[in-house]
């Protein structure tokens, strides 16, 4: 279901591209879109090769290493380091393991590390990664559930919304925060979005007021007025 609206998961080969045994940049150009067309089947186009080759990249700078999130762990924030300070049995652990905890509090972990890898600051919650990590949990939660209950139409209605808030989300960050639009595509797999190129420039698209609109503007307000005097015209 989330194929079918755009949200599918890129293939392994989607990971961060290192070319091995080229040494010139020719090379290893030529070598990263020959990866490219494998991936997508296609020539890839400016936006999909900037996803691999970013300003990072280009300056010499290290790309930037995210922690890695645990499959598993312990419910109610439960660490390793409270079970062996109160000498927590076998038992206990396996009782406080997510392998055995209930839906929703294994699905409360995997949120809760998903804002711990994306997170920019100590208590970061609302940033636009994180948002981003969340919604991408949902959605993949919501997807087992639809395959495993393919007549809950109110699951197949909540996903689609999901989905639609995350393209959303990634839309505004590919135009205002471009460098954690990557990132957000390189650690969750994710396509990146197609780019619609206009016809016209920002200028003559986007809401410009001219004097002759301002002026429309005037006489649409005073007509709407006047109807609502009456027939007197008071």
């Amino acid at each position: 279901a989330a194929a079918a609206a755009g949200a599918a998961a890129a293939p392994e080969s989607f990971d961060t591209f290192e070319a091995s045994g080229v040494s010139t940049a020719e090379e290893r150009h030529a070598d990263l879109l020959e990866h490219l067309r494998g991936v997508y089947g296609r020539e890839p186009t400016w936006h999909e090769l900037n996803l691999y080759v970013g300003s990072a990249a280009a300056e010499g700078e290290a790309a930037e290493a995210l922690p890695r999130a645990r499959e598993t762990g312990f419910v109610y924030d439960i660490t390793d380091e409270d079970l062996e300070a109160v000498g927590a049995s076998e038992l206990v652990r396996q009782a406080l393991s997510t392998h055995l905890a209930a839906v929703g509090d294994a699905r409360r972990f995997r949120v809760s590390e998903a804002v711990a890898k994306f997170r920019q600051a100590p208590y970061d919650t609302g940033s636009s990664r994180v948002v981003a990590a969340v919604l991408t949990e949902r959605i993949n939660f919501l997807s087992e559930h639809v395959a495993r209950h393919h007549k809950d139409q109110h699951a197949k209605r909540a996903l689609q919304i999901v989905i639609n808030r995350r393209r959303k989300l990634l839309r505004y960050m590919m135009r205002r925060d471009y460098n954690n639009y990557r990132v957000v595509l390189r650690e969750l797999k994710l396509r990146p979005l197609p780019v619609h190129y206009s016809k016209y420039p920002p200028s003559v698209t986007a809401r410009a007021r001219t004097p002759h609109a301002d002026i429309h503007k005037k006489n649409a307000t005073k007509k709407r007025r006047r109807k609502t005097r009456g027939h007197l015209g008071h």
